[in-house]
């Protein structure tokens, strides 16, 4: 559980060698200036008001809220993607991002590949271009992450409230089915 600009994480390492055990801790020493609030966040992370506490109920309530609309907002974008001719995505179980799926036409990754004014190759790549240039939404090309060859993929994130998410979408939407009639 972790909230932007707020991450934090913990290790058990159990069966280093003590020659690697000495560089991981000189590593870990010459960190000079720990991230104070980083810190407090992770303790109360892992180590939340108990029921009875005075902050119980306020942490309770408001990790709730948190919870339930990001599930509702991940309902929403699996609806709307999947609901759409050329892209297919897995249910979202505790991400804050979606990596569906493209089946971009044939004609527009020839498109991509063969003219010589786009310098940018990769068809999903050049797919997020045109949704940023096009509509402003930022999204992340799957060939960065090393997907299947001849596979597409892009990744957004379900964090917007669910206002202006329901916008990107519809926005989404409409620039999704102009490419794909343009270039069937």
């Amino acid at each position: 559980m972790g909230e932007c600009g707020f991450r934090g994480g913990y290790a058990e390492i159990i069966g280093m060698d003590e020659e690697t055990r000495m560089v991981l801790s000189k590593i870990l020493s010459s960190m000079l200036c720990p991230n104070i609030a980083g810190q407090l966040i992770l303790s109360t992370y892992v180590n939340p008001p108990k029921e009875g506490e005075a902050s119980y109920d306020s942490f309770t309530k408001e990790k709730d809220l948190i919870s339930s609309a990001l599930r509702r907002k991940s309902q929403l974008v699996h609806e709307l993607l999947n609901s759409l001719n050329g892209i297919t995505m897995n249910r979202l179980t505790g991400s804050m991002y979606a990596f569906p799926k493209i089946f971009l036409p044939k004609g527009f990754i020839e498109y991509v590949k063969n003219n010589e004014k786009i310098v940018i190759r990769n068809p999903d790549e050049y797919y997020c271009l045109l949704l940023l240039e096009n509509t402003g939404i930022v999204s992340i090309p799957g060939s960065g992450f090393g997907q299947k060859k001849g596979t597409w993929h892009f990744r957004i994130t379900i964090l917007p409230i669910e206002e202006k998410l329901k916008k990107c979408l519809d926005m989404f939407k409409e620039f999704h089915l102009k490419l794909i009639k343009d270039f069937t």
